[in-house]
């Protein structure tokens, strides 16, 4: 059914002039990165349409909050079990929206030049600080192996583009967790 679905959004967005840059689903959560619409466009089922009021009232919002407005639109005409929820990045303080074990944005690197999609590390606030507890009855190798795998997902969540300062971060943040959960400095 999603692979329908997905292949229905696509056309219909292809069909009403609006570019998606890249589109990835896992399960039932799209990522997308799509050129920003323009201000008042609304999807009528059919095609869109612009009036002043609409012009009027989406100069108030951020562009990616208008794009994904008119996404949800167009993605919720698709099927009637189907209702969407959208998010993006300028609904969060920092402007870098979660999605899973990353926060993404979007960032220009150089002017002029390309924009390009960045990513770090995230995890949420709630989840737990503590690690897999150095006195557990686990042989040290599985620790070691454990601990080396998270340090590598860590890394490899941040992009390269980061300047190394950031990605150093959610490594020494890793480091006060496996502290936290009984790791001498030794084997940190």
């Amino acid at each position: 059914f999603m692979i329908w679905w997905d292949k229905q959004l696509h056309t219909k967005l292809m069909n009403l002039g609006i570019v998606q840059r890249m589109y990835k689903r896992y399960v039932d959560d799209v990522n997308t990165v799509m050129n920003a619409t323009k201000p008042g466009l609304r999807y009528d089922g059919t095609g869109l349409v612009s009036s002043r009021n609409s012009i009027e009232e989406d100069q108030t919002l951020e562009a990616d909050e208008r794009t994904m407005r008119l996404f949800k639109a167009v993605a919720d005409s698709i099927h009637d079990s189907m209702k969407m929820e959208v998010d993006c990045p300028s609904r969060h303080e920092d402007r870098k929206m979660p999605i899973l074990d990353l926060k993404v944005w979007i960032e220009r690197r150089e002017q002029p030049g390309p924009y390009v999609v960045m990513h770090e590390f995230y995890s949420k606030e709630v989840a737990s600080k503590s690690m897999v507890n150095a006195r557990s009855a686990l042989p040290w190798k599985d620790k070691r192996t454990i601990m080396t795998q998270e340090v590598l997902r860590i890394l490899l969540n941040c992009s390269t583009r980061l300047p190394w300062e950031v990605t150093i971060g959610h490594v020494n943040n890793m480091m006060l967790r496996m502290q936290f959960s009984g790791y001498d400095s030794r084997f940190r």
